[in-house]
């Protein structure tokens, strides 16, 4: 997270507010609880979530680079990686839903996340 602009960063602050007043236990790195995959389903892969809401079993993954040929959209290993942890997430029950940052501007997640 140390690498976000300034307006990321708000944008992921936001999200955080959001998602705590649907779920006062939601985890992030915001609020001092990283969520690490190996402790919240069985797998040995140690995978990160940038957002947890246990209450309704969300993961929230907040993608940036698609502008920029960042990881999440250029393919390789970091891309394989992330669709792996997506995968184990929703085949282990979890609802996932993955935003860019200029979609937290747009507030799209409110449209999912209720």
């Amino acid at each position: 997270m140390s690498n976000l602009t300034p307006k990321q960063l708000a944008l992921y602050q936001e999200l955080n507010k959001y998602l705590l007043s649907i779920d006062k236990d939601t985890c992030s790195k915001l609020n001092g609880k990283e969520v690490i995959y190996s402790h919240i389903m069985p797998t040995k892969r140690i995978f990160r979530a940038d957002f947890y809401c246990p209450s309704i079993n969300v993961l929230v993954e907040v993608n940036g680079g698609q502008f920029t040929n960042g990881r999440h959209t250029r393919g390789g290993v970091g891309y394989e990686t992330d669709l792996m942890k997506l995968n184990i997430a929703q085949s282990n029950g979890f609802k996932v839903y993955q935003f860019t940052y200029q979609m937290l501007e747009r507030l799209e997640y409110k449209q999912f996340i209720k």
